[in-house]
């Protein structure tokens, strides 16, 4: 038999608790106050208890509203069981180090998957699914930031700037759809660098052209800008880094004012940021194939990277290294047949 036991009551519609107690006649929950006087009789199965943490109070709740709070845990369990219900999991857990140790390592997994797997994934199916409108407006934003920041009005005669266009228009397979759009503009403190943006289009320095002798070293930076336009990096990079936006995205179904707020961070982190290691990696691969397929020798974009190694290695400033950083595995992955 179970034995009384000791709590306090609420009625639910007055604030002050009565000291009583609980038993269990039959089927039905009993609470009488310290006189003996019955104050509430209930059926078992109509009660909600609630769950076992630790040596926290447990809490009775009736269909009335009213409730019985005891510290009388183990009495609590006792009547559970004696109707033939299974007591908390997580009280049976506690106080078990394998249990603990083994949730730490699934919370960490969990942890591990959602930051590395998981929000990659969403910013990569986010910036997939982004309105070109909206991808429009954001590197138009972008440009007017960094003509404002950081360019000057390319110096490069107008002659030097429609034969470079020609010439990847040409290079470029016609059985294939492209969007872009080559811009040019000077570098000054920037010096020899590229840069894409969202909508398609990429930018070149004066810098840059004059350091590249070489047509098809200048196509090989282009194929490689254009794979981070192709796979949308830039954008991916930034959700990854705005996570909020990228959730509120996903549960409201359109570009909210902090993917939009995100959006505007685009100009810093062209300048400042560099892709991460697999993005750099997709973009030279994309740019590898891209030359093999148009019989073009990857070792172009190899000789581009070396050229702006070692431009780069004595200047001062905003550097290309910083935002495309070449690396000898880079370049060596270049010469591979």
């Amino acid at each position: 038999m179970i034995k009384k036991i000791a709590g306090r009551y609420l009625s639910g519609k007055e604030s002050n608790l009565t000291n009583s107690t609980l038993q269990l006649e039959g089927n039905e929950l009993v609470i009488c106050d310290d006189a003996g006087n019955e104050i509430q009789r209930t059926i078992f199965n109509e009660v909600k208890i609630s769950t076992r943490i630790g040596s926290v109070p447990r809490k009775i709740n009736f269909p009335n509203f009213s409730s019985f709070e005891t510290d009388e845990n183990e009495l609590i369990d006792q009547l559970i069981r004696s109707r033939g219900k299974s007591t908390s999991l997580i009280h049976r857990l506690e106080g078990k180090l394998h249990f603990i140790f083994l949730a730490l390592v699934i919370t960490v997994a969990i942890s591990w998957a959602a930051l590395f797997v998981g929000l990659p994934f969403l910013a990569k199916t986010a910036a997939e699914k982004l309105p070109n409108g909206l991808l429009n407006e954001a590197s138009q934003s972008t440009l007017d930031a960094l003509d404002y920041l950081a360019f000057e009005p390319s110096q490069l005669p107008r002659d030097k700037q429609v034969e470079i266009i020609s010439m990847i228009n040409e290079n470029l397979s016609h059985s294939e759809k492209y969007s872009f759009q080559i811009l040019f503009r000077k570098g000054d403190t920037i010096g020899a660098n590229a840069f894409a943006l969202p909508d398609g289009s990429i930018i070149f320095t004066d810098e840059l052209i004059e350091l590249l002798k070489k047509d098809e070293e200048i196509f090989a930076v282009f194929a490689h800008e254009l794979g981070h336009v192709v796979k949308r990096h830039s954008l991916r990079q930034l959700l990854q880094s705005t996570s909020v936006a990228i959730i509120s995205y996903f549960i409201l179904g359109e570009a909210t004012d902090g993917l939009l707020e995100a959006l505007n961070t685009l100009p810093a982190f062209l300048m400042n940021n560099s892709y991460s290691r697999e993005f750099e990696n997709e973009a030279d691969e994309y740019a590898i194939q891209l030359l093999k397929d148009l019989g073009i020798s990857p070792t172009h974009l190899g000789s581009a990277l070396a050229s702006l190694s070692h431009y780069h290695s004595e200047e001062e400033g905003i550097k290309y290294l910083q935002t495309h950083p070449p690396t000898k595995e880079r370049i060596l992955r270049t010469k591979e047949p």
